[in-house]
């Protein structure tokens, strides 16, 4: 047998580590597991989770990477006195690093691997490297049920403070072969409807309602999933769809929600089956798709036993797995709210398909007129369109299970004090309020026209989270973001004509902004804007919404308390500046930066705004992203070609950058040839050993270097460990 032979049998037998690129360590991860303080969002609130063999991985990959795994090995150091010690390891993505997934071959900086996995494979000047410097590294993904990094049955959870009963988001992990998935369509009636779920750009294990679908549905009943799987050959780069789907039949019991309430308790469950275990197998395109039933186990509840809720003449569904749970929709009463007291509504009707899911309302089957002070207890997903205009004349509250939706050209009135304390969408509707109107519930606004008529009308978001997107807002009255405790409200190309106040009563806390009072913009355009104490105004410099193509976001007078927050993300060569027509900064305000860009030298405007004296400084600011050997400066001061503007400039420089690299570098020119030749000569005139000589090198003179004093991991809000990836909801 030749050579060649045996070594291409040797490489046969091992995984193809084809992409490359470089690691360094993050830390001991497993002790960030009851903090749940990871991008991908899971934490110790999943049953079982381990997170000893687990990484980060660069940002551009980082969300739709979430849960995959992969086998790397060390190929070289890159800090000096670093060797491979030629073993492999395979690794989870449960985080994201601080830049992006830049740069060419090696030099990309891929994981940011736990201290056990890391130093696994290197040494550093002979002795076990723990987790200091940096080493080269080839990876390829595998299967995490065969890399042995998922045992067991599909892991489902539930997060604190984060479980709406009425519109629930889900958390993934443990999730077999892949590990990362592609698609998650979630089913209250035992797969009868399916309502596809998008994935949360801040956490990748979190998957979130699309446009409310299925609203008002997922309480007290159980829950089946059918999940899709990423194509493995083309993670971590790209997650595209596989064609591997599995149907995971009533997973959840139907008192999943333990407390009944919001938010619900936080729970998990791991399931009997997982991908590669269902109990049968239809084909399904080029793919494969695995029904299974969702016998679970649960850490609060078994699940087992019957759930019976109806009403009137019902079409009774009876579901599998340990729970059995009837559902019916059928005939209903409801009625019109037009005395003082209480009122049910539980709306029937025509039930639409698809994503919208609900009842398509009628003038005597969902209230339309509502003159007497009272509340009314919704029930179901009621559905209002164009030709059912609903008009709000007494103070009112709407309570319960249900949700409404107004549809494309609906109208809504409101002459007096109106709470909804369930979900509300309003879809390319207007909506008239001429007196206080609180949403403390979810509310989702796209594309519709909000009109506070008066200068007492007020619009309240109450609730942790909000999405508004293409809205206007007009009028004589305002608004205010202010809910209990903390939350966001994620603001897309919309136009706020009237003053938005940010309120808060918790404690600023930098490492995530969903902890405290934030409003996300992107392409957004503001009148006067408050921001108080404890809360965060975040503008996405590199938004892409905006039809404003000099700025991203721009307001009227914007002012600041002291306690609050100026964050700029996605901070790169082709950002473009908010824009304050009055800038009104406490001298604690917090300005935070989040570059996105490795480009050096790269002088970027952050903010642009109207006043006769510029502020010049910042004393409480943080940089995240500083690409690696680079000088990053945040600046502030006259604009230099318009005297009556300021601005907020951002920098970044090659350190020890000076003016005379152009000498240096002409010189190098001239040396660099001669040198060239020198080298030349010398191998010409120095003489080879003679045929009766043996060539022995001689070894380099060794040389040791002291091992520095190993530095705490960062923590996630240090440098190059960004705190606010996309925690906007959206």
């Amino acid at each position: 047998m030749t050579p060649l032979f045996w070594a291409m049998l040797i490489c046969s037998l091992q995984p193809l580590l084809a992409a490359t690129g470089y690691a360094s360590c993050y830390g001991n991860y497993q002790n960030h597991l009851g903090d749940n303080n990871v991008a991908c969002g899971m934490g110790n609130f999943m049953t079982g989770e381990d997170f000893t063999y687990t990484t980060a991985i660069c940002q551009t990959w980082a969300s739709t990477a979430c849960g995959s795994c992969y086998q790397v090995q060390c190929t070289g150091g890159k800090t000096a006195n670093v060797a491979c010690t030629g073993s492999t390891t395979n690794v989870r993505v449960i985080d994201t690093l601080g830049g992006a997934c830049t740069g060419t071959g090696q030099n990309v900086h891929v994981f940011d691997l736990s201290t056990v996995p890391y130093s696994a494979l290197a040494t550093e000047g002979g002795n076990p490297i723990g987790c200091s410097g940096e080493y080269y590294v080839e990876y390829s993904a595998v299967s995490c049920t065969t890399a042995g990094l998922v045992t067991g049955g599909l892991k489902i959870g539930l997060m604190q403070n984060q479980a709406d009963p009425w519109c629930p988001p889900f958390w993934f992990s443990n999730v077999g072969e892949a590990g990362g998935l592609w698609g998650v369509e979630v089913s209250p009636d035992s797969g009868t409807t399916w309502h596809r779920y998008t994935r949360n750009t801040g956490n990748g294990a979190r998957w979130d309602c699309t446009n409310m679908g299925g609203a008002g549905t997922y309480l007290n009943n159980p829950i089946s999933f059918r999940l899709e799987l990423c194509d493995i050959n083309q993670l971590p780069n790209t997650c595209a769809a596989s064609g591997v789907i599995q149907t995971f039949t009533n997973a959840l019991p139907s008192n999943w929600c333990a407390n009944g309430a919001s938010p619900c308790t936080s729970n998990s469950w791991q399931l009997s089956t997982n991908f590669g275990s269902g109990t049968s197998t239809t084909s399904s395109g080029t793919g494969t798709t695995t029904t299974s039933s969702g016998t679970s186990t649960s850490s609060t509840s078994s699940g087992t036993g019957t759930t019976s809720t109806s009403s009137g003449t019902s079409t009774s569904t009876t579901s599998s797995g340990t729970s059995t749970s009837t559902t019916s929709s059928g005939t209903s009463t409801s009625s019109t709210s037009s005395g003082t007291g209480t009122s049910t509504t539980s709306s029937s009707g025509t039930t639409t398909g698809g994503s919208t899911g609900g009842t398509v309302c009628t003038a005597s089957t969902c209230p339309t007129s509502i003159s007497q002070a009272g509340s009314s207890t919704v029930d179901s997903s009621m559905l209002y369109p164009a030709s059912v205009p609903m008009d709000i004349t007494a103070a009112h509250s709407f309570n319960g299970g249900g949700s409404m939706t107004f549809q494309t050209a609906s109208t809504i009135s409101i002459s007096a004090a109106v709470t909804f304390n369930i979900p509300v969408a309003f879809q390319a509707a207007t909506l008239t309020i001429a007196a206080a109107t609180a949403f403390t519930s979810t509310l989702d606004m796209s594309g519709s026209g909000v009109v506070l008529s008066l200068i007492t009308s007020k619009i309240e978001f109450q609730s942790s989270g909000h999405s508004i997107s293409g809205t206007t807002f007009s009028g004589a009255g305002s608004a205010e973001f202010a809910p209990a405790s903390s939350g966001v409200m994620a603001s897309s190309d919309s136009t706020w004509l009237v003053p938005l106040g940010l309120k808060s009563g918790a404690t600023a806390r930098r490492t995530a902004i969903d902890s405290i009072v934030t409003l996300t913009s992107c392409g957004d355009s503001f009148a006067d804007l408050t921001v108080s104490s404890g809360t965060a105004l975040l503008v996405y410099t590199n938004c892409t919404l905006s039809s404003n193509t000099a700025y991203s976001t721009s307001a009227g007078t914007t002012t600041f308390s002291s306690g609050s927050y100026l964050i700029f993300d996605e901070v790169t060569a082709s950002a473009r500046p908010l824009y304050m027509a009055g800038f009104s900064a406490p001298s604690d305000l917090r300005v935070e930066v989040i570059s996105t860009d490795t480009t050096t030298p790269l002088t970027v405007t952050l903010a642009e705004y109207v006043a006769s004296s510029c502020v010049t400084s910042f004393s409480n600011s943080s940089i995240d992203g500083c690409p690696s050997g680079a000088s990053c400066t945040l600046s502030a001061g006259q604009d230099s070609t318009n005297s009556s503007q300021c601005v907020i400039l951002y920098t970044q420089s090659s350190a020890g950058d000076d003016s005379n690299d152009a000498w240096w570098g002409l010189l190098a020119l001239l040396v660099i040839p001669l040198c060239a030749v020198g080298v030349f000569a010398l191998v010409k005139l120095t003489p080879g050993p003679s045929s009766n000589e043996v060539a022995v090198p001689v070894p380099e003179a060794s040389y040791s270097m002291q091992r520095g004093i190993a530095v705490p991991p960062p923590s996630p809000a240090a440098p190059n460990t960004p705190a606010y990836v996309v925690y906007s909801i959206y």
